[in-house]
């Protein structure tokens, strides 16, 4: 094939292309190196190692104090016994917790029941009183229907306040059982609140004690060009 007549020189012209894409992709490495380096990153850096530092030695210190207090250690033991009475109670839990989900399931039945009567009874009222004020040959029917759906609204009124002293009732059963264990952790709670706000921090910032999606915005956090 014959040579075709150009006004440049295509092997010219790709040596061009090709310095160019280099010198492009060494400006590109250069920025994100000198973005990453830049001198406040590094302050930040240490920022978060110190304050990583310090509030693990702040938590260190508070679990030392709960240790060495009678009372944390009493209200320990007094919630291992607990949790172990109620596990030896677990054949109890179980069926408790069976019909409260019954009865708790029953109820909202009968809650949308009730409100969909309510809207009923709303309805034939309604007509009942436009009836006496526009139609009043049409009075007697609408009373009656009235006067029927309020009685079926009453008793679908009263199986929903029965219901729901039902649940109260299991419900009560239920937590009578938990009553102490709730108690003991209250306490335990009270007593390990700095400890626990401390431990809270921890998992935020600490890349040891983080959930994977904490390291994993930390870690993007962490890369070129992004100013976090």
């Amino acid at each position: 094939m014959e040579n075709q007549e150009r006004h440049y020189n295509i092997s010219k012209l790709n040596k061009l292309f090709a310095f160019v894409a280099v010198v492009l992709l060494v400006s590109l490495v250069y920025m994100f190196v000198d973005d990453y380096s830049r001198e406040w990153k590094g302050y930040q850096r240490q920022f978060r190692a110190l304050d990583v530092s310090k509030t693990r030695a702040n938590y260190d210190a508070e679990i030392a104090k709960l240790k060495d207090k009678e009372e944390y250690a009493d209200v320990l033991s007094k919630l291992d016994t607990a949790r172990a009475d109620l596990k030896a109670k677990s054949s109890e839990l179980k069926p408790l917790q069976t019909e409260l989900t019954k009865l708790t399931a029953k109820s909202e039945v009968l809650q949308q029941r009730y409100q969909f009567a309510k809207a009923q009874l709303d309805a034939a009222k309604f007509e009942y009183e436009a009836a006496m004020a526009h139609h009043p040959g049409e009075t007697s029917a609408k009373e009656k229907k009235f006067a029927r759906v309020t009685k079926e609204f009453e008793k679908l009124r009263m199986a929903l306040e029965d219901s729901k002293d039902a649940v109260s009732r299991q419900s009560a059963k239920f937590q009578e059982l938990n009553a102490s264990v709730k108690q003991l952790e209250k306490e335990k709670g009270a007593l390990t609140k700095q400890a626990d706000i401390f431990e809270r921090k921890l998992k935020g910032i600490d890349p040891q004690k983080m959930t994977f999606a904490n390291r994993l915005a930390e870690s993007l956090r962490n890369l070129p060009v992004m100013d976090l």
